[in-house]
């Protein structure tokens, strides 16, 4: 609204609010040229004329707002954050058990070699040079009688190959009066590692180092 306009339309308002003098200036009134004097004022008149500058400034500040529209902030949208999926943790708790050995079977035990005496079929015996051993259900009897040849590889010598003992035995048979003699090795590469006499066999089994010592088993011919 133009300020002309709002200058005449207040003072339209407040004009009815002065009494005019209708005779002297002493009456209870204001007067032209005299100065305003509060206590000569209609009270109705004042609320009335109040009334109409709240509507006034209402219908102002509206049509400011009509002609300048308030300018809004776009809102951002943020979106909303991604979760990764996470691998499932195992639990400690749910382990596998321990898995308990499975017992190996031990292997048969197997007769000690004897010493130079009697021997039993099926069995093994030791004897040293010039040592004999009885059979104890034939009639036969084996000696030792001495070490031939040894090409074996000595101990902590490197050798083309491993070599081979030879050693000379004596297979007799008292009571029929039969005697032989024969020679074993004990690779087999020389010569045979074992023997058949009176329906029983002599195996070479091992050589001591030294040469001084034998294993053989003595078994029934099948």
């Amino acid at each position: 609204m133009p300020a002309a306009s709002r200058t005449a339309s207040r003072a339209l308002l407040v004009s009815p609010l002065v009494r005019p003098c209708r005779s002297k200036l002493t009456d209870r009134c204001n007067g032209p040229g005299a100065p305003f004097r509060p206590g000569f004022v209609d009270t109705k008149k004042l609320l009335v004329v109040l009334c109409a500058l709240v509507g006034l400034a209402c219908g102002a500040g509206s049509s400011a707002a009509r002609e300048h529209p308030a300018v809004t902030s776009p809102t951002l949208v943020q979106p909303a954050p991604v979760r990764q999926p996470q691998a499932p943790q195992t639990s400690q708790a749910t382990q596998a058990p321990p898995v308990s050995p499975v017992p190996q079977p031990s292997p048969a035990p197997q007769a000690p070699a004897k010493s130079s005496g009697s021997v039993e079929l099926g069995e093994t015996v030791v004897l040293k040079a010039g040592d004999t051993a009885e059979v104890a259900s034939k009639d036969v009897s084996v000696r030792f009688a001495r070490l031939v040849s040894d090409s074996r590889c000595a101990a902590g010598m490197v050798c083309v190959w491993e070599g081979e003992a030879v050693v000379e035995l004596t297979l007799a048979e008292p009571r029929r009066g039969e005697r032989t003699t024969v020679e074993l090795a004990s690779t087999g590469r020389g010569g045979r590692q074992s023997v058949e006499f009176a329906a029983c066999r002599v195996d070479l089994v091992a050589v001591s180092s030294g040469g001084d010592q034998v294993t053989l088993r003595v078994s029934k011919v099948s």
